[in-house]
């Protein structure tokens, strides 16, 4: 019934107030329909309604879904006619608009009118301008806030101090970022997992990587939980800075007991976060576990080679023989803590794992990272190993592996041609450097070695050292396991004595 009608039957109209125009603006947010908000909003004037901050905090709320700063800022003015007082609620969400249009002087400037004004700006406002600061990726503006807060002895927020520590990481002030953590601490704001994660994310897309451990350890101190995002950031770096050792050729290599085991900074500090993601319940993703799989390659030197086979003493000439990386630890290829690596990932669900029990082993590498595969490789190549030891036979072993289709025009006509992927390149290169044949070819998705081909080279023949003439003593697989474990019960019976 409308206001004529009743007023033509002698009744008196019922006409809207403040909170019914709040309650439909309401609606109509919730629905997502802006424009609706904004004519229903129009009833203030139509029916002189004065309303109150509320009401005009709710018609901002619709501006903050389209970023419209035009009319947020028609608002303000309309309660400045009519002389309604903004209170923190109505600020905070007027400078939210200015944040969502990504216009950070804007935000600026509707503070310094409402001081002027000699209105009071509380927290949510400056937290809202640096939200706008944020938003706008104006870095300047947002320590050029953060300033101001500290210089009116205002205590920030954690979700504010967020909002500067992103404006600064998106603006690549990575060092800059760092800084102010330290600083926040020191007001007694203390980070939380939002504060290190978006830290950790700038440090590996600059590059960061010892600030990343810094901060990995100062999060332990201030009692924030790992996620993730920060994980993965951190394994993701210490790849990056052993790969770049690598290919300079820092690699060191010591021998422990014997064995073979690189000494590295980013490798100790990859499989340390591994294991401390581990403790703290969280499961390694298969990027994590490849990068911190990637932190254990042995670098392809034919020098390292011969150093390994020197240890074991055995003479014999590399070049001639290249086949006795079945001798060595690793195969000369992976530390061997990288197979333990592998096996808790696969425990904890991280990667599928390769069962050696059957007639018929399938590695399925088809969703694989390149590092997982390779390891993966190793690993079933080291259980055959002790199978063949054990006087069983050797199955054949099939490698499933991705490949790419690529378009190509051919004589005027569209083909499609099957292309090995990186994880078939990489696995087909390391069977090369192994020396051991298989059959298939990459680009087919599937390769397979034959079980025999597998016997003959875990028993690789010497007939003489090229150099000196003289017959290369090495016993078979079986008998030099058996004479590890006599030596070493030997070792125990003259430690006990």
């Amino acid at each position: 019934m409308t206001a004529e009608s009743s007023e033509s039957k002698g009744c008196k109209p019922i006409l809207p107030d403040h909170v019914t125009v709040g309650a439909l603006m309401k609606t109509c947010i919730q629905a997502g329909q802006a424009d609706r908000a904004r004519e229903v909003y129009k009833m203030l004037q139509e029916y002189s309604i004065k309303g109150t901050p509320e009401v005009y905090t709710i018609a901002l709320r619709s501006c903050s879904l389209t970023g419209d700063l035009g009319f947020a800022l028609k608002i303000y003015e309309d309660m400045n006619k009519i002389g309604v007082q903004p209170d923190e609620m109505f600020l905070s969400a007027l400078v939210d608009v200015a944040g969502h249009a990504r216009r950070a002087d804007a935000a600026f400037e509707i503070i310094k009118d409402v001081r002027a004004k000699g209105f009071h700006v509380g927290i949510m406002a400056y937290s809202s301008c640096m939200g706008a600061c944020c938003n706008a990726k104006d870095w300047k503006k947002a320590l050029q806030l953060f300033e101001e807060i500290k210089a009116i002895k205002l205590i920030p927020t954690v979700p504010m101090m967020n909002a500067l520590i992103t404006s600064l990481c998106d603006g690549d002030q990575v060092l800059k970022a760092a800084e102010v953590l330290n600083e926040i601490k020191e007001l007694r704001v203390r980070p939380n997992e939002i504060t290190y994660s978006v830290l950790c994310v700038a440090c590996e897309r600059n590059g960061e990587a010892q600030l990343a451990l810094d901060l990995f350890e100062q999060l332990k101190v201030d009692g924030v939980g790992l996620n993730p995002t920060i994980v993965g950031c951190l394994t993701g770096l210490c790849l990056q800075m052993f790969s770049y050792d690598l290919s300079l050729g820092n690699i060191i290599v010591r021998f422990n007991q014997g064995k073979p085991q690189i000494d590295n900074k980013w490798t100790s500090s990859a499989i340390m976060v591994f294991r401390q993601a581990i403790t703290a319940g969280l499961l390694p993703s298969s990027d994590v576990l490849s990068q911190v799989l990637g932190c254990l390659r042995f670098p392809h030197d034919s020098s390292l080679k011969t150093t390994f086979i020197d240890n074991m003493g055995i003479s014999c000439d590399m070049p001639h023989h290249p086949n006795t990386n079945s001798l060595l630890e690793g195969f000369g290829e992976y530390d061997i803590r990288a197979f333990s690596v592998l096996e808790e990932g696969g425990l904890l669900g991280a990667v599928a794992s390769t069962s050696t029990k059957y007639s018929q082993i399938v590695i399925d590498a088809r969703k694989s990272n390149i590092y997982t595969a390779e390891v993966s490789l190793l690993s079933t190549l080291k259980s055959l190993k002790h199978r063949l030891a054990a006087g069983a036979r050797l199955p054949n072993v099939t490698i499933l592996l991705p490949t790419e289709k690529k378009q190509v025009d051919l004589d005027e006509r569209e083909k499609t041609l099957k292309l090995a992927g990186r994880v078939g390149q990489a696995v087909g290169s390391l069977l090369r450097r192994l020396g051991i044949k298989y059959q298939g070819e990459e680009s087919h998705g599937r390769m397979r070695i034959n079980g025999l081909t597998l016997r003959r080279w875990f028993n690789p023949k010497f007939t003489s050292a090229p150099s000196t003439g003289a017959p290369v003593e090495l016993l078979p697989l079986p008998s030099r396991l058996a004479k590890g474990i006599a030596d070493q019960q030997r070792d125990i019976r003259s430690l006990s004595l």
